[in-house]
């Protein structure tokens, strides 16, 4: 429509938007409880934000630990293949 600007505005689309307050969805229902967790606007807790933090924390020190022996590992490697 954009390339024929002829055309009356009568045959113009309107922007479609999803309200979730207002639109009703058909779920099955086996599929309910997913579609509840999913959906759910509750957020993350604390709980879990905190748990999330020190197994990032653990994996940040444990691969600052082991990466010197691996780099190491595959140094040898390298050397064993020339």
């Amino acid at each position: 429509r954009e390339t024929t600007p002829k055309l009356p505005k009568i045959f113009t689309p309107k922007a479609f938007r999803v309200l979730p307050d207002t639109h009703h969805f058909y779920i099955p229902e086996d599929m309910k409880f997913t579609a509840e967790t999913k959906f759910n606007r509750q957020g993350s807790s604390i709980i879990g934000v905190i748990i999330f933090s020190v197994m990032i924390f653990i994996a940040f020190v444990a691969v600052m630990v082991f990466l010197p022996q691996l780099m190491s590992l595959l140094d040898q490697l390298a050397g064993m293949l020339k």
